[in-house]
Formats: structure tokens, sequence, C-alpha cells
């Protein structure tokens, strides 16, 4: 799973527990899958870039939706990639990295940071790529 890969990882298991961390911790990358519970990852998606603090945060969505209205939805939103389960961890890592560096190389604004770039935090709404509690 991605906590043993050197990542710092928060996991929530619901789109509102989901945008309540998103805002409170700032991740550097989120991970989304389209089906969850109380608000649905397109949602979630919505909120997250039309917040002045999250609006340029990466975003994968990863799901088993392969319905192509899905996609063309999540691509409306903004999503950053549209990853289609099952998909191996290694290619998932791959996508994290390449991610990471365009944000962090400046191709985004940073106008969300105080010029400090914090260990890379990613914030995970897809509970099965974490190890259970």
């Amino acid at each position: 799973d991605l906590e043993h890969s050197g990542y710092d990882v928060s996991v929530a298991y619901d789109g509102l527990e989901g945008i309540e961390k998103a805002l409170d911790e700032i991740p550097d990358l989120i991970i989304l899958d389209v089906r969850l519970p109380i608000m649905d990852g397109f949602q979630v998606l919505g909120r997250l870039r039309g917040n002045k603090i999250t609006h340029e945060i990466p975003v994968i969505m990863l799901t088993a939706v392969t319905d192509s209205k899905f996609i063309l939805q999540a691509q409306e939103l903004k999503a950053t990639d549209y990853v289609i389960k099952p998909s191996g961890l290694d290619r998932l890592k791959s996508l994290i990295a390449k991610y990471l560096q365009i944000y962090k190389s400046g191709e985004v604004s940073r106008d969300r940071y105080d010029g400090n770039l914090r260990p890379v935090p990613c914030l995970i709404l897809d509970p099965s790529l974490i190890a259970k509690r």
C-alpha cells in the first residue's frame, strides 16, 4: 500500500470527510474514488475545484467505473487523471510521482503555500489502497 511507499497518507472514508480533511490538511495530492458514501467523488471534486485553497491540488480519480460519461464528467471537473481499477500499485505510484513533480515544479501556482513545501501528504479517498484499520 502507499503508506509503505514513503508517502504521508491520510484517509477519508466518505466524501464529506474527504473535503474536511482536504481543507484542514491541504494535501499535495488526492486519490479519489467515484463511489463514496454521503457525497460521491464528482461532488467532492467539484467542491475541491471550487475552493481557492484546494482548486490546484492534483486529483487522481481511481475507480472501477468505466462508463465514458463518467470519464467525461471527470475531465469537465478538471480531474488530473482518471485511472480505471484494477490498476497496479506500480502504475499508481508512477502517476503520483509524475503529478507531484509537475505540481511542485511550479508549473501551477503555489498561492496556497507560505513558501515552504511540506513532506508529500496524500489524501486517499479510496480505502482499498490502505490496510484495514
